[in-house]
């Protein structure tokens, strides 16, 4: 080897050295591979539980958020603002402050500079927790920088000089802003408690009224059913929101994100409550990325939050769906009679009769002629009428006309109640995949190729 090459050779080995050593020389010993440094420590007063802390300070990113146990078990944020907590942010933290094990011990007797150094002379984040329960002693973290190389940090109990070093999953549970630890819920309410819901949007107003345990009404604009999985999926809407952010600012700046004059407003009167839940929902589409406010006055102070946008399409989407589509209300148990009447010709009538505890109904083609019923094809029936929608409705008598003199079904109770009548019309102008018929006095429009098979004058299709 010439003398110049093992020169460079040589250069390059010390260089590669010096580089080594400078690396292992940032690094904490606990880095290197040593089996004594791996260590597992958690607080020495393992007998308290998480249920005896009633308080939690916790300072990371610049703010610092105060939280008080309320007497339900939940929590209150009350600094810096008055709110509910996340009680699932909160638990996370107490969890991982209370039962949270370290990865390994850094160092037992670290100097001033050694904390400066891992970030904990001015901890990144610190949390507390206190308690008024005897035996309960207070806890407290303070947490210092991530480490390169393994993606842990270091962190530091008070009571205990040494440094360790804990997973850096962890960190996300105890690392909270006043934001993560508040409850982004901007409504919870027991959909059971509702018993009546105003609504009113730039297109107009509506009202629903409860009736009875699960059927709603419509009240405005004109009194008929509303349709009970559709508030119910309205109510689960308004509980499914979540804040994106808080805003602060007075009326004026409430005003000026459009609340004054909004898209949206819901009044929610509850059962056992005096004051109504208010919501009012502004979109200020003229921002870059659209921004859905809502306000929510159910209690002082109220609550202003930013939600998805799209949510208010969803919203709206469900109020346009409040109306029930539903062509005839019956149950299909309460069925005795189905009368089937044609243009000409007799009517098919088809009766049920009650057998004995244990075995099936019967059905019997009474009309034309008498003959045993087959009762698979006839309850197919009874389902698909009961489940029959309409995609349109008319209360205009003008056009009841329409409807008259053509095919009709009515069904009959076990009293010979008449609980519903649908008759079949003609279809609709220019476009005749839809049909006119007359339900219990409605004029609705079906799709024709939705129509249960409607049987022929002699019922043989529903005979055995």
């Amino acid at each position: 080897m010439k003398a110049t090459s093992r020169t460079r050779f040589a250069m390059l080995a010390v260089a590669v050295l010096a580089g080594g050593l400078a690396f292992f020389s940032r690094v904490p010993k606990r880095e290197r591979p040593d089996a004594q440094a791996r260590l597992q420590t958690e607080p020495a007063d393992a007998g308290a539980e998480l249920a005896d802390y009633s308080r939690l300070t916790v300072t990371a990113k610049g703010g610092t958020t105060e939280l008080v146990r309320q007497e339900d078990g939940g929590w209150r944020v009350t600094g810096p603002v008055d709110a509910a907590g996340d009680g699932e942010a909160v638990s996370a933290l107490l969890q991982e402050l209370r039962h949270g094990r370290f990865k390994s011990k850094v160092w037992g007797s670290p100097s001033r500079a050694d904390l400066a150094k891992w970030g904990l002379a001015a901890p990144q984040f610190r949390v507390q927790a206190s308690s008024s329960t005897a035996g309960a002693a207070p806890l407290a973290l303070n947490g210092g920088f991530e480490n390169p190389y393994d993606g842990s940090y270091y962190v530091q109990r008070d009571g205990d000089p040494a440094v360790y070093a804990a997973e850096g999953g962890t960190r996300f549970a105890l690392e909270r802003t006043p934001f993560d630890l508040r409850e982004k819920r901007i409504l919870s309410v027991d959909a059971r408690r509702v018993l009546k819901i105003e609504v009113n949007t730039r297109a107009g107003k509506q009202t629903l009224v409860r009736r009875g345990s699960a059927e709603w009404d419509l009240e405005v604009p004109a009194r008929e059913r509303a349709d009970e999985a559709t508030v119910n999926r309205l109510l689960a809407s308004l509980n499914a929101l979540r804040a994106t952010d808080f805003p602060t600012g007075n009326e004026a700046a409430r005003d000026a994100r459009g609340l004054n004059k909004p898209d949206l407003r819901l009044v929610l009167t509850l059962r056992d409550s005096v004051q109504p839940i208010h919501l009012t929902f502004a979109l200020n589409s003229a921002a870059v990325k659209p921004v859905l406010f809502v306000r929510v006055d159910a209690s002082s102070p109220a609550l202003l939050a930013e939600v998805a946008a799209p949510s208010l399409s969803e919203l709206e989407g469900l109020l346009e769906d409040l109306r029930d589509k539903s062509v005839l209300h019956f149950k299909a148990d309460a069925v005795h009679q189905l009368r089937f009447d044609f243009p000409q010709g007799p009517p098919l009538v088809l009766t049920r009769e009650r057998s004995d505890a244990g075995s099936d109904d019967r059905w019997e083609l009474v009309s034309p002629a008498r003959r045993p019923g087959d009762a698979l094809k006839i309850a197919a029936l009874l389902w698909s009428l009961e489940n029959l929608k309409s995609v349109a409705q008319d209360r205009a008598p003008s056009r009841r006309s329409s409807v008259r003199g053509g095919r009709r079904v009515t069904l009959l109770g076990w009293h010979q109640e008449e609980l519903c009548r649908l008759s079949l019309g003609s279809s609709v102008a220019g476009k005749p995949e839809y049909l006119e018929a007359q339900a219990d006095g409605r004029v609705v429009v079906l799709v024709g190729e939705r129509l249960p098979h409607w049987p022929s004058s002699s019922g043989a299709e529903l005979a055995q």
